[in-house]
This record gives structure tokens, C-alpha cells and sequence, in this order.
């Protein structure tokens, strides 16, 4: 009896690790949940500029004496453009030395925008960013305005002045970024602006994610921020208005995460958003980097901030930060310059704590909240990566439903029918003849989203996410919630587990005890005959049930069938919106990720001064 009870466990053992699935990768899991929460911002500066004409001193005069006898001395090269190259690399380190402010004065209408990652926190549509991605010192804004607004000017010069100087001669490409650099000093120095105005909109993804130039741009409203990086604090609170049931992430505490954890981070780095060789929308799709919590550092106002090796850049400030549960535990503030101040330093993040970050939100009075379409895509999610495939679809499109602008949850259908078409669906009450869940279906974790369905809704036909109006004219309609109205099981003995224990166990009874018998036979017969050769080695075929001609009639892939996982299907989604990921991502060396970009934060909604973008410091904490 002990025999075989001990194989009845045996065997049932075998059929749950069948019904299993292999781990989700952290990232994987991360990615899927935190992508529809996670947004693109812009920030758009306008005004009107006005400029002098930039007009050479007598020390410009003298200058260009002496680059000429540094060339007769032998000090430089004698040809005229490395005469030009040693002479404007001393104008461009002190512009004003050698120019000045003179006539005719011009004046424009200018815009210059830039682009940062910000998340939703609460269904009616609040939203989490860096400071520094809202608010800036005017000699910030005017460097912007000179540097992108003033762009065609500023070409204009440059062109003009290296005919003046240069004639016949081409110039190289050193000697335009000097006489470039000189100009936009120039004009930073002395423009003047008036009218300015700044605005925030969020962009809508298309179905499946990305954006392009048909995406929606939704006005969002600043409701307070909390310092710009630097020695002070990064974060700031925004409010889109008249919206209701957003995506959202869940935030976690300063102790969900210690030094030496992974951390994720995920937003839409400048380095990918700017690369002409990748489809506009596939560019401007969330990215997920990972890398160890590296230390906590403390800044000389007091301020604490995480140092990390996982990689950002330029645009992926104010994105959340996640640890392995998938609870944002920071939001991407800055990263280090090397001791040039020119360059930014790689794997060198810091991140704004989210101890800070809920300190500010209850000042505000916000409490972040998750919403009805989150937890229902969170639960098919769980479904999907199970290979639950029926009930992910009802997941699915119950979220759909709830917020017909989800970019993802169309093309979780797609991929999920298609899976139950190749038998591939483990879900209560899928055919009997379907094969056990092929574990390579799981997607990896470079591959978090999969291609948009053509049903989804068209993001550019309503005027804000989750509002009435928008879910007035959504499609498809909403279908009845899994978790309210449970589907009736099937009777029979495949929802009944213990009746199959106690048959599976009977009919193990009676194998062991024809095997008794047999052996017996067995020795009998061997006890009255004589060998004629070497003594027999002990037969592998000896045990009874695998002797039986008859199969058994119930198997392990019944028992996965009957309880996927450990949960009848009548058990309701968890209500946690993150379930704790199983297994972990693969190595971060495993890996390809961009390359340094030629100038840093190139793309932050402001252009950097000199020392580095602000609120990205330079190596001063």
C-alpha cells in the first residue's frame, strides 16, 4: 500500500511539472505589464526672438594675425584651413572677445521642443515625470531657443561666414562645428525673447505601439513640480483632463529594492528615437534596460538618489524604474558626465527614489490607484504567458472593453487564437486532443509586444484615452467579466481529482499485485531448473504496469488539463496587479545596446548647457 502510494505521488508529480510552463523572464513579464502605462511626453517652447548681427572686433583682426605667424614660425600647418581651424578654436572659446552686437537686428517666430517618459499613476489620468522635464531657468530656455529655434539662422551665418573667410576653399567638418559653436554663442548671448509660452502633451501610441507623425497629441496640464535634478530633487505631477480608466503601473517603497538587485527601466531613449534607419513608429516604441542597483548616494542638499548600471539616455528621463516584482521603485533622473564634462558616462545612472516620489504625491493630495483595465490585462496576461489562451482572449478583450485605446491587448489576441488553432491552448475545457503547452511559445524578452490586430481602435478618432466619448464609440464591445461571471464547469471526472486519485491508486494496487504473482512464477521456475550459463542479470522488464499490454487511462497531461497550474478555471484573475515574476532575465551581457550618442541628451526637452543637461549632473554627487 506505502508502494504504491508513493508511485501514485511519483506519477502525479510528473504530470504537474508537464502542465508547467517555463519561467517568464523578468524583462518579459515587465515590459507586457508597464508598456501601456508608459508614455511619451513632449514639451514645446515658443516665442518670439530677436537677434543682432554678429560684427568682428579689432581683436578678431589681430587674431587672425596671429594664427598667420603661428604659420610662418612652423607652429601650425601654412594652409589656410588649418589657419582657420587654430584661429576659430580661440574664437569659440570666448565669442564675445572677439564679436559684437551690431546691425541689422532680426527677428522670428520660434518653436523648439523636446521629448521626455512620463507614466500614469491613477485611472482618471495623473501622471509622473522628472522635473527637469517641465521646468527650466530662462538661460536654459533662451540656450534653447538659440540652439533648435534659431537652427535655420544660425546655418545661415555659418555659411556665410566661412564664404567670407574661406573663399574657394572647402571647409572640413571641424571647422564648421567651430564656427557653428561660435554662432550659437553669439546668438544665446544676445538674443532677446518675448511672448514666451510652454506646453505639455502626451502622445497616444498607435495599435501594437510606436508612434508617427498620425499619432494624437493630447494636452496635459502641469500641476506642480519638485526641483530639476542637480543637488535637489527630479519630479513633477501632470494631469490630462477629462480621462478615466488609463493604464497604470503600481509603485512600491524604498525597501522593495536593495543595492545588488536588478533594476529595469523603460521609456523611449533619444538614441533610438533619432536613428533615420528604423521605421518612424518602431523607434518611438518603449524600451526596457536592466542593470544592478549599484549604491545610494546623498547629495549636499540632502537629497537621496539611486546610482544604478542600468543603461539610459537622453529621453528616457522621467521613465519609471521597476525591480524584479515589477513595482517602480525610482524614475530616471540623470546620468554622470566624464571629467571633461563632455561626454556622458556609460552604465552610470541615478535615479530619483520612490520614497521621494510618494512624499510628493501625498503633498499633492494624489493617491495612486490601479485601474479596472489594468488588473484585467495584468490577469491575461498571467493567462497568456500559462498558455491559457482562451481565457487570455476573454482577458483581452474585457480590457479592450474597459479601455478601447489599449495598444496591446488586440495584438495578444491575434497571437493567442493563432496559438489555439496549433493546439497550443491549455486552458479547462480545451480539446482533449490538444498537445501539452509548448514551452518555446513564450515569447522572449526582446519580443514584449506583439504586432497590433487590424480590430483595434484608431487612436487618432477620440479625443482623450479612457473619456466617455471614447468609450462610446469603441469597438469591439465590451463582454462579460470573467471575474464576475465565471463560465460552468464541465462535470465529469476530469474537475473531480480525488475520484482519479483514488482509481489511479486502485488500479496500481492491482498491477502490484499481478507482479507479485508473476514473480513468484518466476523463481519457482527458477529454482527447479539448472543454468547453462552465467547467472542472469536483473531484468529492467520486471516491473509490473510498464509489463501491461493496455495504456493507462488517465495520464499527466489530464491532470494539467483539469487543474491548469493549480487554479480551476472558476477561480477568479489574482487581484494583485503584478504578480511576482518567475524566473529571472537573462544576463544583461547577453545584451546589444546603443552606443553613446555624439551629443548627449541631444533630445531632452531642453537643449543642454554647457556643463551638461539639466538636472544631468556632472559628476558632482
Amino acid at each position: 500500500m506505502v508502494a504504491a502510494l508513493a508511485v501514485t505521488g511519483a506519477l502525479g508529480s510528473l504530470g504537474t511539472a508537464a502542465a508547467e510552463t517555463e519561467p517568464v523572464p523578468a524583462a518579459t513579464l515587465i515590459a507586457a505589464q508597464a508598456n501601456p502605462a508608459v508614455q511619451l511626453i513632449q514639451t514645446t517652447y515658443s516665442g518670439q526672438v530677436t537677434v543682432p548681427t554678429a560684427v568682428s572686433k579689432k581683436t578678431f583682426d589681430d587674431l587672425l594675425d596671429e594664427a598667420q605667424k603661428q604659420a610662418r614660425k612652423g607652429r601650425i600647418p601654412s594652409d589656410n584651413l588649418s589657419i582657420a581651424k587654430w584661429a576659430f578654436g580661440k574664437l569659440a572659446a570666448d565669442p564675445g572677445k572677439y564679436l559684437k552686437a551690431g546691425g541689422p537686428e532680426r527677428t522670428e517666430d520660434v518653436t523648439f521642443s523636446g521629448t521626455c517618459t512620463g507614466w500614469w499613476i491613477t485611472p482618471d489620468g495623473h501622471m509622473v515625470t522628472a522635473g527637469h522635464c517641465v521646468q527650466n531657468t530662462p538661460a536654459q530656455i533662451e540656450a534653447g531657443f538659440a540652439e533648435y529655434g534659431l537652427a535655420d539662422l544660425t546655418k545661415k551665418d555659418v555659411e556665410t561666414a566661412l564664404k567670407d573667410l574661406m573663399g574657394s576653399v572647402e571647409p572640413d567638418k571641424e571647422l564648421t562645428d567651430l564656427v557653428t559653436k561660435v554662432f550659437v554663442t553669439f546668438n544665446t548671448d544676445n538674443l532677446e525673447v518675448s511672448g514666451t509660452k510652454v506646453k505639455y502633451e502626451v502622445v497616444l501610441p498607435l495599435p501594437g505601439g510606436g508612434m508617427n507623425a498620425s499619432s494624437t497629441h493630447l494636452p496635459i496640464d502641469l500641476v506642480a513640480a519638485d526641483g530639476t535634478g542637480g543637488t535637489g530633487k527630479d519630479v513633477a505631477l501632470l494631469k490630462l483632463a477629462g480621462a478615466r480608466n488609463l493604464p497604470t503601473v503600481p509603485l512600491g517603497t524604498d525597501g522593495d529594492v536593495r543595492v545588488g538587485n536588478a533594476l529595469y527601466a523603460v521609456g523611449f531613449p533619444g538614441t533610438v528615437n533619432r536613428d533615420e534607419g528604423l521605421t518612424e513608429k518602431s523607434r518611438l516604441y518603449p524600451a526596457i534596460t536592466e542593470g544592478a542597483y549599484s549604491a545610494l548616494r546623498e547629495t549636499t542638499s540632502g537629497v537621496p538618489y539611486i546610482q544604478a548600471q542600468t543603461p539610459i539616455y537622453g529621453g528616457n528621463s522621467g521613465g519609471p524604474v521597476f525591480n524584479a516584482e515589477g513595482k517602480v521603485v525610482a524614475l530616471v533622473s540623470a546620468t554622470y558626465l566624464n571629467e571633461t564634462q563632455t561626454e556622458r558616462q556609460e552604465n552610470q545612472s541615478l535615479f530619483f527614489p520612490i520614497g521621494q516620489i510618494n512624499e510628493f504625491l501625498a503633498a499633492q493630495g494624489v493617491t495612486p490607484q490601479e485601474s479596472p483595465a489594468t488588473r484585467t490585462y495584468n490577469a491575461a496576461l498571467n493567462d497568456f504567458f500559462a498558455d491559457r489562451y482562451s481565457l487570455a482572449v476573454a482577458g483581452f478583450k474585457e480590457t479592450l472593453g474597459l479601455y478601447p485605446l489599449h495598444p496591446y491587448a488586440a495584438g495578444y489576441i491575434k497571437e493567442s487564437q493563432e496559438a489555439i488553432a496549433a493546439g497550443r491552448d491549455s486552458s479547462s475545457g480545451a480539446p482533449s486532443s490538444s498537445p501539452q503547452p509548448d514551452a518555446n511559445a513564450v515569447p522572449d524578452a526582446g519580443a514584449t509586444a506583439p504586432p497590433a490586430a487590424s480590430a483595434a481602435p484608431d487612436a487618432s478618432a477620440t479625443p482623450a484615452p479612457g473619456t466617455a466619448a471614447a468609450n462610446a464609440d469603441a469597438s469591439p464591445a465590451p463582454v462579460p467579466s470573467i471575474e464576475t461571471e465565471p463560465v460552468a464547469a464541465e462535470e465529469g471526472l476530469m474537475n473531480k481529482p480525488m475520484a482519479l486519485v483514488g482509481i489511479f491508486g486502485s488500479a496500481l494496487l492491482v498491477l502490484f499485485a499481478l507482479g507479485g504473482l508473476l514473480m513468484a512464477l518466476h523463481r519457482r521456475k527458477l529454482a527447479t531448473a539448472t543454468p547453462s550459463g552465467p547467472a542472469l542479470q536483473p531484468s529492467t522488464a520486471g516491473s509490473a504496469p510498464a509489463a501491461l499490454p493496455a495504456p493507462f487511462p488517465f495520464g499527466p497531461g489530464a491532470f494539467a488539463q483539469a487543474a491548469p497550474d493549480g487554479v480551476t478555471p472558476q477561480t477568479a484573475p489574482p487581484a494583485a496587479p503584478y504578480a511576482p515574476a518567475p524566473g529571472t532575465p537573462d544576463p544583461a551581457a547577453t545584451r546589444v545596446y546603443p552606443r553613446n550618442p555624439a551629443t548627449p541628451y541631444a533630445n531632452a526637452p531642453v537643449p543642454p548647457p554647457p556643463n551638461g543637461h539639466p538636472g544631468n549632473r556632472p559628476g558632482q554627487v
